[in-house]
């Protein structure tokens, strides 16, 4: 929301709001981890399986669903359309 808005003021609220969430998931992720040993694996799987998909794209391959621009990543879409 907060790229297509022209409104200065709510761009920066919007912009301070996904921030703070940024910490919440932060803070959410830490206490999953130290509670559910099966999640640190997963999320290193998850991780894995996300720089290989990168990989793949940076050397010109074809990956359906992953738009990357200068290296970060900027779009996934799961599934079918």
């Amino acid at each position: 929301m907060a790229a297509t808005t022209k409104d200065k003021n709510l761009k920066n609220i919007l912009l301070d709001i996904a921030k703070e969430e940024k910490t919440h998931v932060g803070e959410f992720l830490t206490l999953l981890l130290k509670k559910d040993r099966e999640q640190g694996v997963e999320l290193k799987k998850g991780r894995n399986e996300i720089e290989e998909l990168i990989e793949k794209k940076k050397s010109g391959q074809s990956v359906e669903g992953l738009e990357t621009r200068d290296g970060l990543l900027t779009s996934v879409r799961w599934g079918k359309k």
